[in-house]
């Protein structure tokens, strides 16, 4: 069977109809965003609806042979002024509908929200399980996730107080710890879809350079940046293994000032993959002078 996790970008009403279908059922069960009793229908639509307008979140979703939505996740990262968090994120919301479950759904699911954590460029992937889920703290387990904490009152439910666990993933990592795979997995082809099925789209990630860092800038404000790695080669190399056919990147100190402060970052992604690169350099005296360029050009190696 074919079972495919994708991030949704908007949401038709077939898509809205199943997710409020199996948010019901999982709430029912005892574990549906926050939930314990199910709001109504409107209640729903307009919670899927204003979480697709929130910048620091995403939304997945897995779905069966059928192309039917069974399964939902959210990542969320820091907001931009939270600089010293910039590099991790968080899985919330996590659940699959309960008569889906021990089918390798949550499985494909996670392994979608954790790629995307990845090519990010997050180093830190948080999640907070309550003990009561099971088999959702096997599933983590399973994919590295470490626990470092229990909170005795974490939430509420119907029975009593229930224990949360927090567990973290370190992603800068995991080539060199990955996890051996599943037998069911064999039977599953996960893919990650961001646009239409009916057309092609090619992603190029950039990597925005500014004093040897990745980062973003707010506004185009050189003054107003986000840190997001402060290892360009590292994150260079995180892109290539999650797919991406080429790379580019943009040096912020060359644009503004019309001078680098990144040949160093620039050399160590070179080093770091093989993956065409095309360049946005502002400067003749690195070694995009030798191909002739001029400041503000685009050159590709």
């Amino acid at each position: 069977m074919t079972l495919i996790a994708e991030r949704l970008s908007r949401i038709s009403e077939t898509d809205l109809a199943a997710l409020c279908e199996i948010t019901t059922a999982a709430i029912i069960d005892g574990g549906g965003l926050g939930w314990l009793t199910p709001p109504g229908r409107s209640v729903l639509e307009r919670f899927f609806h204003g979480l697709l307008l929130v910048p620091e979140a995403r939304l997945f979703v897995v779905r069966d042979e059928t192309g039917q939505i069974q399964g939902c996740a959210q990542l969320l990262r820091p907001s931009r002024n939270n600089e010293a968090q910039a590099q991790t994120a968080q899985i919330r919301g996590y659940f699959v509908a309960p008569y889906m479950r021990g089918r390798g759904l949550g499985f494909v699911l996670a392994d979608a929200v954790i790629a995307s954590a990845r090519a990010l460029g997050c180093r830190v992937l948080n999640c907070e399980v309550p003990e009561t889920q099971s088999s959702a703290l096997a599933m983590f387990r399973s994919l590295g996730f470490e626990e470092w904490g229990v909170h005795p009152y974490y939430a509420r439910s119907h029975q009593g107080t229930v224990k949360g666990v927090f567990m973290t993933k370190r992603l800068d990592h995991d080539a060199a710890h990955a996890r051996p795979e599943r037998q069911h997995e064999k039977e599953c082809a996960v893919t990650s879809i961001d646009a239409q099925k009916s057309r092609t789209l090619n992603l190029y990630p950039a990597i925005d350079l500014k004093d040897g860092a990745c980062v973003r800038l707010r506004r185009g404000e050189m003054d107003d940046a986000t840190v997001y790695s402060d290892n360009p080669a590292a994150q260079a190399l995180a892109f290539a293994q999650a797919g991406c056919s080429r790379l580019h990147v943009v040096d912020l100190n060359g644009a503004f000032a019309g001078r680098s402060a990144n040949g160093a970052a620039v050399e160590a992604i070179l080093a770091a993959t093989d993956l065409p690169c095309s360049w946005v350099v502002a400067f003749a005296t690195w070694r995009a002078s030798a191909a002739g360029s001029k400041p503000g050009s685009i050159v590709s190696f």
